[in-house]
């Protein structure tokens, strides 16, 4: 007594085409949410997700995917919601020789969204936001014996506040080194360099790190193994 009941009614479509190697394949999906409870909820959700994948070689791949939501408030003023993302990826996977593979990604996301006024003139504001990110992902692995194995990474990742115009930067670099010295020894010894930056902030700050570390291991059986470490660690 004297609650009124609320209705959640969902719908949803989806679409696949499975396309040979030489075409890009498609999926898509359409969904609408509806809330309504009487003289308190009345809204309208609805969103499209399209995703793509294309690989046209084994060492080539890519993919996009692209995502748009809107909410349509009907008893609240300027509170309608809208917001989109578009994301890209193209990665690459060779094998230079039999010791030698080599791995690169790259990513870019934007995305965007906003509280929309009832009326249909535009976007409430201040409630604009648009932000970008690229990733850069590379891997290095070099065999040139037996028991001799070397690796090494790079990436990059920058988040981009387009409203604000803030950037932040973050950069790893590491560099894997593993010996097995006979039986039952394995030596292994890796570097890291670290590197944080805000830009355009009320700071400014660079933070870089820089940590070395080096493991002796050995097993002399399933009931008896030991490992020693050594690691040091620099931070500016």
């Amino acid at each position: 007594p004297g609650k009124n009941p609320k209705i959640t009614d969902s719908y949803f479509g989806e679409f696949f085409y499975l396309a040979p190697k030489n075409i890009p394949d498609l999926k898509a999906k359409y969904t609408l949410d509806m809330d309504s409870q009487e003289g308190t909820t009345d809204t309208r959700k609805q969103g499209v997700t399209l995703s793509s994948v294309y690989n046209p070689t084994q060492w080539l791949s890519t993919k996009g995917d692209y995502t748009r939501n809107r909410s349509d408030d009907r008893l609240n003023l300027d509170a309608d919601t809208e917001d989109e993302k578009v994301t890209g990826t193209v990665g690459i996977r060779h094998m230079l020789s039999d010791k030698i593979k080599a791995d690169t990604q790259y990513l870019v996301e934007v995305s965007r969204g906003a509280t929309l006024k009832s009326d249909g003139s535009g976007a409430v504001p201040g409630s604009q936001k648009e932000d970008q990110t690229h990733t850069w992902k590379n891997t290095l692995s070099f065999r040139p014996f037996r028991d001799t194995s070397l690796d090494g990474s790079y990436d990059f990742d920058l988040k981009q506040n387009k409203v604000s115009g803030e950037h932040n930067f973050t950069k790893n670099a590491k560099l894997t080194a593993t010996q097995k010295i006979g039986n039952p020894f394995d030596i292994r010894a890796e570097f890291l360099h670290n590197i944080t930056e805000a830009k355009h902030t009320a700071d400014d700050n660079r933070k870089t790190e820089d940590t070395g570390t080096v493991d002796l291991r050995a097993k002399f059986s399933r009931q008896l193994d030991f490992t020693l470490k050594y690691q040091k660690k620099d931070t500016d």
